[in-house]
């Protein structure tokens, strides 16, 4: 079955594994003359969990870049985006430290990095490529940014997630916000 439903075009297939519904998405993207972003939520039970598994398929091409097709399994902590709003989520995760830090493209790519690395100073300097003293100026640099202080818990976990979902949120909600 085949519609498109509030802008979205959505593909039911009856399979026993993701594989049909993903070589169909990848045909569908590649007749398309603009690059579009596909999501998968597979399967769906019974036809009562359709609109479910439509939502969260919606969620995973959100994340998607242009051309990709994305699973809901895949998404980890952008699941949030399916249950709560992007109102709510700025709200949690959007501070004028953090906002600071987004200006500078660097010290973004920097402090995801090493949160990305669990914290791990020598995986994270080989990845980004630098010594290990330019990183911990830019450590020391993206603390003074955030007023976070990435030796704890909660501030680690504050930015990682801002992070992680800004670039998913919309723009509108995110210059909303009050700070």
């Amino acid at each position: 079955m085949s519609t498109v439903w509030q802008g979205d075009h959505v593909l039911v297939l009856p399979a026993a594994s993701p594989r049909p519904a993903v070589d169909r998405a990848r045909r569908l993207l590649e007749e398309r003359n603009t690059p579009v972003q596909a999501g998968l939520h597979t399967p769906c039970p019974t036809l009562d969990h359709v609109h479910e598994g439509w939502l969260r398929a919606r969620v995973a091409a959100r994340t998607a870049a242009p051309g990709e097709i994305r699973d809901w399994t895949s998404l980890g902590v952008l699941r949030l985006l399916r249950y709560a709003g992007d109102a709510s989520l700025t709200q949690a995760t959007k501070t004028p430290g953090i906002d600071r830090l987004l200006e500078n493209q660097a010290l973004t790519e920097t402090a995801r990095t090493y949160l990305d690395h669990a914290g791990n100073i020598q995986r994270t300097a080989k990845s980004l490529n630098i010594h290990r003293q330019t990183l911990y100026h830019r450590l020391r640099r993206i603390e003074e940014l955030t007023d976070l202080a990435l030796t704890d818990g909660q501030s680690r976990l504050t930015l990682h997630l801002a992070l992680t979902l800004t670039p998913h949120l919309d723009q509108d909600a995110r210059q909303e916000t009050p700070t």
